[in-house]
């Protein structure tokens, strides 16, 4: 260092800091010689000692897991041959189940074989009014008591539980939703006072989290947030409600273009009061059976599928879209299997005072509150108007994991702070904002902004050295990645991360926490995560630096050859869609000539003509006889005569054809002597029962469209047949109909002078059930017949 000085090798005012220099660098290199964890620090073989942890913790879970199942097996045959249990509560517990009916009330069998019950199955899994209904509470049932969703259970529902425990836990989150009234108000059991907009205004009340919170009693917050896999989904809700205090994790995605909140602006979306935007539901609509194409193809090319929900701000704009969506079901049959209800996760229309506990990958939500036809902005926002208007709102914007699409009339700009003082109407100003333009004009926002540390800093100067495009700190709460690397290949991605050993790392209470679930989290939202070891970059920066750039080469390597097939898996399905489109074209040009030669060569259309429907004779026949000195063989071919003349014939009519020929009215001993000898006729093979309907066994099933003009036979007791078969009828020329058309067109056929509610129902569903067999075709000219 001297000898430099004098050769001015240093200049006299760099003179000072490079002899502290010097004397740090002397001293570490003491310092990490002389204690043997630093000194023998390797980043290969600490990082195989860090997955080697992974693997064992997993395998210590996997193993406590077997044995507490096996323990609690043991422990049940130990309970069930105790006396007590074995002598008194089994039998009575066998007893029951051996019962194909006549059980005993269910909470008889608890009081009377609870001990059995308890040693079989430990746990119960009940609501809070069920518990109190069928336990005894006498004494504490079980040790433990563990209440979910504590925020919407009122304490006068919770007591009788409480009673039957020894230790409480209460679990829920105090900014979602209070208890209320909301499902007895919507079921008509309460009625609730309407607000201005003409909306119900549901009633709140206190929760038992709520009074267990101000009893002082001993509380713990959790604080790691899973469900949202992109930030911007939870950041309003963690910044607005629960004060930066979330630890969330970022996503690999750096915009809201694929995944995260987006804001789509109707700007022809107009509130016509009493909640309902008709515009804005269709808008939100269209984006729904597009969302639902999408799906339904992904599913036939085998690709990963996305639930879908939707979140509405109050019950009258969630009817109408639902409302829109029949409409749209019914116009274009094809995306119906995506609103199947047998799927894991199915689609639902919800409003925010039923949507708590629901997620989905995917949530819509609808504003609907905007400005009226007459330009003005009237600050009637409904439930957000209420005391806890703010939890709801909480409640609505939480429910997505992955993405969420806020359809909005209004922009957040246009609603004046000043001018409401209702904090749910300030805060949704503050989301509008935030989904629009990613703001959030907070104090806490702008508290949390930056955390660097020095050898985070000495690495991302190595990095940008050598031309590597780095963001520190990605992440917006909580748990942040300390340099993301962006993705060159594929622009709006991260690369991969890079992890340093800093403060956020040692203060991590776990070994678990540190190496294990907070990098399991990352990967699960596709992050590559590199860590850099402090005590290498100390005793070998140059080669840290080059094992880096390696690592991130690698990356990119990866990155080119994933980016190159998602290209060429994208022109394969843009070559099949071209071939599809193209074979769809050749069709519909095809139909379309065949439709234009039938039109020319068809007569003009007539109304088919139904066949007369023919009534079995012998009205008062028996009159003068004894009905029930009649034998039942003598009944038997009767029916058959009705069977065989009548064909396909409803239930009641031969019934009542049978006794008309008494001239008796049908009552309970005549129609159970009917029924009995119509039983025995079809058991013996010469009718058949299909439904509610006889047909004989000549007819082989086929039946003709006959009219039921002067005959009393109402639409309800034609068989589904015909009414197949009238329509086909109608149809037969290539003709199209609208709905409306074809269900008097088939009225007609039948010879009925108006359509009833009953004839309605029977003809549009012999409509569907044909468009469901792929008979009929339903579109935006009509209903038609396919080839």
């Amino acid at each position: 260092m001297l000898q430099s000085a004098m050769t001015s090798e240093v200049s006299f005012k760099d003179l000072a800091p490079s002899f502290l220099r010097a004397f740090y660098m002397k001293w570490l290199s003491i310092v990490v010689q002389e204690r043997e964890p630093l000194a023998k620090f390797h980043t290969l073989t600490h990082e195989q000692r860090v997955a080697e942890f992974k693997q064992l913790d997993e395998r210590v879970l996997l193993e406590n897991r077997a044995a507490l199942v096996s323990q609690l097996r043991d422990r049940v045959q130990h309970r069930l041959q105790q006396p007590d249990i074995a002598t008194k509560s089994l039998p009575y517990l066998r007893k029951q189940m051996a019962l194909q009916r006549r059980h005993a009330p269910l909470r008889r069998t608890m009081r009377q074989s609870a001990n059995a019950i308890r040693a079989i199955k430990p746990c119960f899994m009940m609501s809070p009014l069920t518990v109190a209904q069928l336990l005894d509470g006498s004494e504490p049932t079980f040790d433990l008591i563990i209440f979910d969703e504590a925020s919407q259970l009122p304490p006068e529902d919770a007591v009788g539980a409480i009673a039957r425990g020894k230790q409480l836990v209460v679990v829920g989150d105090p900014k979602q939703l209070p208890p209320t009234n909301f499902f007895a108000v919507t079921g008509g059991l309460v009625n609730a006072p309407l607000a201005e907009d003409g909306t119900p205004i549901y009633e709140d009340s206190e929760s038992i989290l709520e009074d267990f919170m101000g009893a002082g009693v001993a509380m713990s917050r959790l604080k790691w947030h899973y469900r949202s896999t992109h930030e911007s989904l939870i950041n309003f809700s963690n910044v607005s409600f629960y004060e930066a205090d979330l630890y969330t994790f970022p996503s690999i995605e750096t915009g809201t273009d694929r995944y995260g909140l987006q804001f789509e602006y109707v700007s022809d979306g107009i509130y016509e009061g009493k909640g309902m935007n008709r515009v804005e539901a269709r808008r939100l609509t269209d984006a729904v059976v597009r969302f639902a194409k999408e799906q339904l193809d992904r599913q036939q090319r085998g690709e990963a599928t996305q639930s879908l929900g939707v979140g509405t701000f109050n019950l009258r704009q969630q009817v109408a879209i639902q409302d829109e969506l029949e409409q749209r079901r019914r116009e274009d049959p094809m995306i119906e299997p995506f609103f199947a209800r047998g799927v894991a996760e199915p689609f639902f229309v919800k409003n925010l005072e039923n949507i708590q506990g629901d997620e989905r990958d995917v949530i819509f939500i609808s504003v609907t509150y905007a400005k009226a036809a007459d330009g003005k902005l009237r600050y009637n926002f409904g439930p957000l108007n209420s005391e806890n208007g703010w939890r709801r709102l909480n409640v609505l914007v939480t429910r997505a994991r992955q993405c969420m699409r806020v359809f909005s009339s209004m922009r957040g700009d246009e609603i004046n702070p000043a001018g409401t003082t209702s904090r749910g109407a300030q805060l949704l100003r503050t989301f509008l904002i935030y989904a629009e333009h990613g703001r959030l004009d907070s104090v806490t926002a702008s508290a949390i902004a930056d955390t660097e540390s020095p050898f985070e800093q000495d690495v991302l100067t190595e990095l940008i050295g050598r031309g590597i495009n780095v963001v520190p700190q990605v992440g917006v709460a909580g748990y942040r990645i300390d340099l993301g690397i962006l993705n060159d290949v594929t622009p709006g991605r991260f690369l991969c991360g890079i992890e340093c050993d800093g403060v956020a790392y040692h203060e991590s209470e776990t070994a678990r926490d540190r190496d294990r679930l907070r990098q399991q989290v990352l990967e699960a939202r596709g992050w590559t995560i590199h860590r850099v070891w402090s005590t290498d970059w100390f005793k070998d920066r140059h080669g840290q630096v080059e094992r880096l750039i390696s690592l991130i080469e690698e990356d990119r390597a990866r990155a080119q050859e994933e980016a190159a097939a998602e290209r060429q898996a994208r022109e394969r399905v843009a070559r099949e869609a071209e071939a599809r489109a193209a074979e769809d074209a050749e069709r519909i040009k095809q139909e379309v000539a065949e439709i234009r030669t039938t039109a020319l060569e068809a007569e003009p259309y007539q109304r088919p003509l139904a066949a007369p429907y023919v009534t079995t004779p012998g009205e008062g026949k028996y009159a003068t006889s004894n009905f029930y000195a009649t034998t039942l063989g003598d009944l038997v071919k009767l029916i058959v005569l009705v069977v065989e003349t009548e064909s396909p014939v409803h239930r009641f009519d031969v019934l009542t054809r049978v006794a008309g020929m008494w001239s008796m009215r049908l009552g309970s001993r005549i129609q159970g002597r009917i029924l009995q000898a119509c039983e025995s006729a079809e058991g013996g093979g010469v009718i058949r029962l299909r439904g509610d309907f006889y047909w004989s066994v000549s007819s082989a099933g086929k039946c003709i469209f006959r009219s039921r003009a002067g005959t009393r036979i109402a639409g309800d007791r034609i068989a589904p047949e015909e009414y197949h078969e009238a329509i086909l009828a109608v149809l037969v020329r290539g003709q199209a109909f609208s709905r409306t058309q074809l269900v008097n067109e088939v009225r007609g056929v039948f010879g009925f002078s108006r359509t009833g509610a009953v004839l309605d129902e029977a003809i549009n569903s012999g409509i569907d059930r044909l468009i469901m067999a792929g008979k009929l075709g339903e579109g935006s000219t009509g209903i038609r017949q396919r080839n």
